[in-house]
């Protein structure tokens, strides 16, 4: 009981952060992105709001061990002295860490290439080399089984990653709720841009799925 209300507090308080996020498109509306999560392996599933950052560092609080618990391997970061300069092209240090990695079964299904514009907004590039560890963070949690969802749009975007100022959107254009099979997908979707739209080291875009939603890739205050 204590674990759950201390999960409706931080709930609480990253509501109150969201209402304050610009949309990354005009026009379009920003919406908590549920996580349905167990916060420990007997225990029922909790619907958590926020980014995946958000919402691993709720679990951890509750369940200290629940990375452990679920068998998912370690989403931090590498050391900030480590990255690349902002000038250097980071697709070989990107590739490094992609070799072995399973995508999710979309990379594939995007309009390609990518939209590598700024967008109406003049998004700013955000670090590749910082992109893949807002992908792995995606990919590692499959384990947990928790899929995305989206409520009714069109024009409902979602901010699924954020930290180190890069930024991973989401965005229902569908008229009915949207379901996907794992974030994975959506990572799949960050590749795709970083994969079409990395230039000196910073990557900025969107791509659009076969399936009525896009995903945003862009720097972000977290």
């Amino acid at each position: 009981m204590l674990g759950l209300i201390f999960l409706y507090a931080l709930f609480l308080r990253f509501a109150t952060q969201t209402l304050a996020l610009e949309s990354p498109i005009p026009g379009y509306e920003v919406v908590d992105l549920s996580w349905n999560f167990q916060t420990h392996p007997d225990g029922a599933r909790t619907i958590i709001n926020g980014t995946i950052e958000q919402a691993l560092a709720q679990l951890h609080k509750v369940n200290p061990n629940w990375s452990r618990d679920f068998g998912i391997t370690s989403t931090s970061h590498a050391p900030a002295e480590s990255s690349p300069e902002h000038g250097k092209d980071s697709r070989e240090e990107h590739s490094l860490v992609k070799r072995g990695r399973k995508y999710g079964t979309t990379y594939n299904n995007f309009h390609r290439p990518a939209d590598c514009s700024p967008g109406e907004w003049n998004w700013h590039g955000a670090k590749s080399y910082d992109l893949q560890f807002r992908q792995e963070s995606l990919y590692k949690i499959d384990p947990a089984k928790s899929k995305p969802h989206a409520g009714p749009g069109p024009g409902k975007c979602s901010r699924v990653s954020c930290a180190d100022y890069v930024a991973i959107w989401w965005c229902n254009d569908n008229r009915e709720d949207l379901d996907l099979g794992s974030f994975g997908d959506i990572a799949d979707g960050a590749e795709a841009i970083h994969d079409d739209c990395s230039r000196a080291g910073r990557v900025v875009g969107q791509v659009f799925s076969n399936e009525g939603w896009n995903v945003i890739v862009r720097s972000n205050d977290c």
